[in-house]
């Protein structure tokens, strides 16, 4: 079973590769443009992280492992708006929901990751953690301007 769950693995990582076999150009064309000295040189600039297979395997991974912050940054979100002790109770359970919400979306991530597109996020703010530090930003800093 983990030999097959490798092979599976490696044939997804090789993928994007697989995908660009279209672009390549047929023998003749190769050996004309040799002969002719007009090569095409491999630009680095099209390979971008945020537009590859790995960032949407990361960010499901990433969203995986940190869904439960979305407790943390609506715990923030709603005593900054109300009231702490509200802030606790609609926190948990709002919070809770969009944590199981990402939790659904990081799967979604993992499982598709060789699939295009890569560079759009199922849920915004992309990452969690983005979301408890502007959550707890404005909530510390909403405190300090009230003095409380």
């Amino acid at each position: 079973m983990k030999r097959v769950l490798v092979i599976f693995f490696m044939l997804f990582l090789i993928t994007p590769f697989l995908c660009k076999a279209y672009e390549i150009k047929s023998e003749y064309d190769i050996l004309t443009e040799e002969a002719s000295g007009n090569h095409d040189a491999i630009n680095t600039e099209d390979f971008r992280f945020e537009k590859s297979p790995i960032n949407k395997l990361g960010r499901g991974l990433g969203n995986l492992a940190t869904c439960w912050g979305e407790v943390i940054a609506e715990f923030f979100r709603a005593s900054k708006e109300k009231d702490p002790a509200v802030g606790a109770g609609i926190g948990v359970v709002y919070g809770g929901y969009l944590g199981l919400y990402r939790g659904a979306t990081a799967l979604y991530d993992v499982a598709t990751f060789p699939f295009p597109p890569y560079d759009k996020p199922p849920m915004l703010p992309e990452y969690a953690f983005q979301r408890i530090d502007k959550e707890a930003d404005s909530f510390h800093a909403r405190n300090k301007l009230f003095g409380e």
